[in-house]
């Protein structure tokens, strides 16, 4: 395990145009001698004071011929996992076959879940400890949020996927409202895949009125590479958010767009 903060910021990501027709959110990478893809199976929503599971599958791209035994050479996930203050630890966990031909997954515990949203950083590496490509098996990143909810007390919380985008949040009121959010989406930059994300800086109110939760507040936007890992500074901006949860679980996320989460999908406390 490795703990690196100032990568903290570099590794975050935002929102895109696209709400409907929403393509694949894995990635595809076509250098490298077996392109695979990486799916989150891992924590959406959990309790604080639990572990979170870091969880991928490795699946090939759709079309592949040629199959990768994952007992051959060692394949190893590495996933970066930043918290809602920006504090980054890094997590290893080998891949191994899962039953059909050339599908694979990596698990590893990660750090107890405290309330907020975290992100996820997961990739492809040759050994743990390591940020060097796999000689054998290349990926594009994948990145995603999750959240963890309070124990106790008034709160709102949440966390979807949906196609190429997901969001994760938590908020509470107090004398200062608390809390976090983070949004990320597949997108491209000059034909390059990337991930834009949509990280909360501030929070402005969390209220609850006939039933609904409300929060709101400021939030930066990043794009980076989904290949390199680097930012498109050019592309930074901040912008307003407003999350809204009803009673039934169901969330309304207002920030530039309306992006829609089914019922079930968030926890409404207030």
């Amino acid at each position: 395990m490795e703990t690196n903060p100032d990568q903290a910021l570099a590794d975050t990501w935002t929102f895109g145009p696209n709400r409907t027709g929403r393509r694949p959110r894995d990635l595809n990478l076509s250098p490298g001698t077996a392109p695979e893809q990486l799916t989150w199976s891992g924590t959406g929503l959990a309790v604080a004071g639990t572990a979170a599971s870091l969880s991928a599958t490795v699946t090939p791209p759709q079309g592949e011929t040629r199959f990768y035994d994952f007992a051959d050479h060692p394949v190893w996930v590495r996933f970066d996992v930043a918290d809602s203050s920006g504090s980054l630890t890094t997590y290893y966990a080998q891949v191994s076959n899962a039953g059909s031909l050339g599908l694979g997954s990596a698990s590893v515990t990660g750090p107890t879940v405290s309330p907020g949203a975290y992100s996820v950083r997961a990739r492809l590496v040759a050994a743990p400890n390591s940020d060097a490509p796999n000689a054998y098996v290349a990926s594009k990143d994948l990145r995603t949020p999750y959240a963890g909810e309070p124990v106790r007390g008034g709160f709102m919380a949440g966390y979807a996927q949906l196609g190429s985008e997901s969001v994760a949040f938590e908020f509470a009121p107090g004398s200062t409202a608390t809390g976090s959010l983070v949004f990320v989406e597949a997108t491209q930059v000059n034909g390059r895949d990337a991930y834009r994300v949509i990280v909360s800086t501030s929070v402005t109110s969390v209220e609850s009125h006939s039933h609904t939760a409300s929060s709101t507040g400021v939030a930066s936007v990043y794009t980076v590479d989904a290949v390199t890992g680097v930012r498109y500074s050019d592309r930074d901006q901040t912008t307003n958010f407003r999350v809204t949860v009803a009673a039934d679980g169901s969330a309304t996320l207002d920030i530039g767009f309306t992006l829609s989460l089914p019922p079930g999908s968030a926890v409404n406390r207030l």
